[in-house]
């Protein structure tokens, strides 16, 4: 009877540290006025190795003008990255938010190519990329900001 015990109960333990082990992102959306929305990932690295989950929006269908990064507590690692993929794994921003502060928040406007800075149209799914974090269990929040197409 023993060792039935210690076997649910190592079985238990197993199970509860790799549940907790997993990063989470979670997605929302909210209405700013009659023609801007944004879209909402708010993250928590893993508890053992700060991995984060690519984590896709919905369908989005407008002119994305504008990424803003919070990071939360515990903070990520200094220098991490983050992208905003498009349905052709584009990054929208054009690596422009890369090497973020792990204190303080950021905003950043859509780069296409080299040198423009603009609205970029987006018909697909957005979706969250974060990695160079390496701290467990780290928080933050990044919003994208849009104009929906009528």
């Amino acid at each position: 009877m023993k060792k039935i015990l210690m076997a649910i109960l190592a079985l238990l333990v197993f199970c509860g540290s790799a549940y907790a082990a997993a990063g989470t992102c979670v997605v929302s959306y909210t209405s700013v006025n009659d023609e801007v929305s944004m879209i909402t990932w708010t993250w928590t690295a893993s508890s053992t190795d700060g991995s984060v989950p690519n984590t896709a929006s919905g369908s989005v269908k407008g002119w994305v003008f504008m990424a803003t990064t919070d990071p939360g507590t515990p903070a990520p690692q200094a220098s991490y990255d983050i992208a905003i993929n498009d349905s052709d794994s584009v990054d929208i921003f054009g690596g422009e938010l890369n090497d973020l502060s792990a204190t303080d928040g950021a905003h950043a406007v859509p780069k296409i190519g080299s040198a423009y800075y603009g609205q970029r149209f987006v018909n697909g799914t957005l979706t969250m990329t974060l990695t160079n974090n390496n701290v467990n269990s780290a928080q933050g929040v990044v919003k994208v900001y849009y104009y929906r197409k009528h």
